[in-house]
C-alpha cells in the first residue's frame, strides 16, 4: 500500500472514530445523569477515555504518530501560553474598547467565588471534552497525515472542512452561521498548529475561546452582556480569529512541512 493511501485510510478512519464515540457519548451521557453537571462530566470523560486510549494504541502500531501529535517535544507550556494569549489579547481589546465606548456591557450573575468555581470546572470540562480531544484528532492526527499528501494551505483547508462536517455529523451545526463560525475556527487552529509546530498551540487557543463563550451562556450563568449575538459573535470571534489570520497568514507557506517533521 503507498504512503498515500495509508495516509487517507489513517484520516477516514480516524473521522469515522470521532463521529461514532462522540455520538456515544453523547447518548450515554444523557442516561447516566445524575446531576446538575454530570451530564457534561460523564461526556468528557468518556470521550477523553475514547480518544486517548484509541491514539495510544495507534501509537504502539505506528510510530509516526507521536510526529502527528507534535506534543512530546518542543516547550508545550509555551506553546500553550501562545494560543491562550493569541485569543486573550484581541479578544480583551475589543471587548474593553467596546466597553469604554458604551457599545456593550457585561455584568457578573453570581459573586466572586461562585465565578472563579463555575469557570475552573468550566474550563476542565471545555479541556477534556473539546480542547484536548478534538485537537488530538483534527489539527494532530488529521492534520499531520494531509500535510504529508498536500501543501500546508490545502492541509488547513480540508482539515477544517472535515472538522465542520464532524459537527454538522454529531448535531452541534443548526443553521449556514454556525457551520461557517466552525470551519473558520478550524482554519484558525490549523494555522496555529502549523506555525508554532505544536499542538500545544491551538489546544490552548481552543481551551480559551469555547470557556469564554460557554461562560457567556444561558447554561452556565456566570456571565452576561447586554447584547450577546454581537458579543458573542463579532467581539469574542470574528475579531481574535480575524487577528490570527493575519498576523500568521505569510507564515504558513513558511512553515515546515509536516512530513519533514515527521522524519526528524
Amino acid at each position: 500500500m503507498t504512503e498515500t493511501k495509508r495516509n487517507g485510510l489513517m484520516i477516514a478512519g480516524a473521522l469515522l472514530y470521532a463521529v461514532l464515540l462522540w455520538r456515544v457519548s453523547i447518548e450515554a451521557s444523557a442516561l447516566w445523569e445524575t446531576g446538575p453537571r454530570s451530564e457534561q462530566l460523564i461526556f468528557a470523560l468518556i470521550v477523553a477515555g475514547g480518544v486517548i486510549a484509541a491514539l495510544l494504541a495507534l501509537w504502539g502500531c505506528d510510530r509516526s504518530t507521536a510526529a502527528d501529535l507534535a506534543m512530546t517535544t518542543g516547550r508545550p507550556v509555551r506553546a500553550c501560553l501562545i494560543g491562550l494569549i493569541a485569543y486573550a489579547g484581541p479578544a480583551a481589546l475589543a471587548l474593553g474598547g467596546c466597553i469604554v465606548a458604551d457599545v456593550i456591557e457585561v455584568r457578573t450573575v453570581a459573586n466572586p467565588m461562585t465565578i472563579l468555581s463555575s469557570l475552573a470546572m468550566l474550563a476542565g470540562l471545555v479541556f477534556l471534552a473539546e480542547a484536548l480531544t478534538e485537537e488530538l484528532v483534527f489539527r494532530g492526527l488529521i492534520q499531520a497525515r494531509l500535510g504529508r499528501m498536500m501543501g500546508p494551505w490545502p492541509a488547513i483547508l480540508v482539515q477544517a472542512a472535515l472538522f465542520m462536517l464532524f459537527a454538522l455529523t454529531i448535531g452541534a451545526v443548526e443553521g449556514l452561521m454556525d457551520a461557517s463560525f466552525i470551519a473558520t475556527f478550524g482554519v484558525v487552529l490549523g494555522i496555529l498548529r502549523l506555525v508554532t509546530s505544536s499542538l500545544w498551540a491551538p489546544i490552548g487557543f481552543h481551551l480559551v475561546f469555547m470557556t469564554t463563550q460557554q461562560a457567556f451562556g444561558a447554561g452556565w450563568g456566570i456571565l452576561e452582556s447586554s447584547d450577546p449575538q454581537l458579543l458573542r459573535t463579532v467581539i469574542l470571534a470574528v475579531i481574535p480569529f480575524s487577528v490570527v489570520i493575519a498576523v500568521c497568514f505569510s507564515r504558513v507557506g513558511s512553515a515546515r512541512p509536516e512530513r519533514d517533521a515527521a522524519d526528524a
